[in-house]
């Protein structure tokens, strides 16, 4: 068995060297105040990002321009896939499900809205990812299906099947596809502790620790919007929330709820203050800021800084590991949410606050 600095010195250097060109805190707050979203591309010219002000001076299409970042994430899992070996690019390709299952949704939400609700998106099938990421999913018998058994067909051979053959056509016009995307959420986090299990001991200790930090986080936020927004029960919600984290018994959650049709403030960081102090003193700081929404934001914006300290304490001890990886995954896909964002807000002529605001 090799050695974990055999195993990871190569791969550890060479992240390391793409961490330090993520896009710095300055860079950011200058493309937050560009003064339009053509000058936003200009400012990527000089980044690695050089090719969307490409893609972008070619079609004009702010969605090909997010597609190409797609790609170009794609590409960044697959890559690293090649520069591991063992147990390890196979937990590499596990991460990489979470890709897959995100074009498959962005199909889903297509078939939905053409085929049960009769609107015209067809036009948006073209920004689909139609190449092979893991599974051989067919993507063109999916953008074509006609019918939910013709979707099925379409993900037979791939693991997705099984997590859509208990919905029924009825149920999916009724309730839309809220409760498939969370089934494919959850299909995705139980993959990933299960191979998680497969790698070494130091390891798996460690996957298995900031997965069940990322599934408490997660789920807090599930449990904030879905009962704030989608009124869920606290039943349906207790079937909604990702595995692998704290579970919380249906008692604390029916107390959240009936809070919250009390007309009261519940504070869902007062859920788990007990592992997460820190997350649960600034929750009640904030509680009483602003109406639902705004506090509604301000709580997601606390849990992702969470999120981003739990993380970058993975590269601040032993260097030798997977955590490594679990960083810049993490920090490339934050880097992509936050550019989406900027570009959408100054597509649409948000104020700068707004879009502060929206990338977190």
């Amino acid at each position: 068995m090799k050695s974990p600095v055999k195993r990871y010195g190569f791969i550890n250097a060479k992240l390391r060297a793409r961490i330090s060109q993520i896009l710095p805190d300055d860079l950011r707050e200058t493309l937050i105040q560009a003064s339009s979203l053509e000058e936003v591309f200009q400012i990527l010219e000089d980044t690695d990002f050089s090719e969307l002000s490409r893609v972008y001076d070619r079609t004009g299409d702010l969605q090909a321009v997010e597609a190409e970042l797609f790609h170009s994430q794609i590409e960044q899992y697959t890559g690293i896939i090649k520069h591991t070996e063992d147990e390890i690019a196979g937990f590499v390709r596990a991460l990489t499900v979470k890709l897959e299952i995100e074009n498959l949704k962005n199909l889903l939400r297509l078939w939905f809205g053409s085929r049960v609700k009769k609107r015209p998106m067809g036009h948006r099938a073209g920004y689909i990812y139609k190449e092979k990421i893991l599974h051989s999913v067919s993507w063109d018998v999916l953008i074509n299906a006609l019918t939910f058994t013709e979707v099925l067909e379409g993900l037979e051979g791939t693991p997705y099947r099984a997590v859509l053959e208990p919905f029924r056509l009825t149920q999916v016009e009724e309730e839309g596809i809220f409760r498939i995307e969370t089934s494919l959420d959850r299909f995705y986090y139980r993959f990933l502790i299960e191979q998680a299990g497969e790698l070494p001991p130091r390891d798996r200790d460690l996957v298995l620790k900031i997965l069940e930090t990322e599934v408490d986080l997660q789920n807090l936020s599930w449990i904030l919007r879905y009962s704030r927004f989608y009124r869920l029960t606290a039943e349906d919600l207790a079937a909604t929330l990702l595995p692998g984290g704290h579970q919380f018994s249906l008692q604390e959650l029916r107390t959240f709820t009936a809070r919250e049709g009390g007309g009261q403030e519940a504070d869902p960081a007062g859920l788990l203050a007990h592992r997460y102090p820190a997350l649960g003193a600034l929750g009640e700081a904030g509680s009483s800021r602003g109406n639902q929404a705004a506090r509604a934001v301000l709580f997601e914006k606390l849990l992702e800084v969470t999120r981003l300290q739990e993380f970058m304490k993975l590269i601040t001890g032993y260097p030798f590991t997977i955590g490594i990886v679990l960083v810049y995954f993490f920090l490339k896909d934050r880097e992509i949410r936050f550019l989406v964002g900027v570009m959408n807000g100054k597509n649409y002529h948000w104020p700068e606050d707004r879009i502060r605001e929206s990338v977190i």
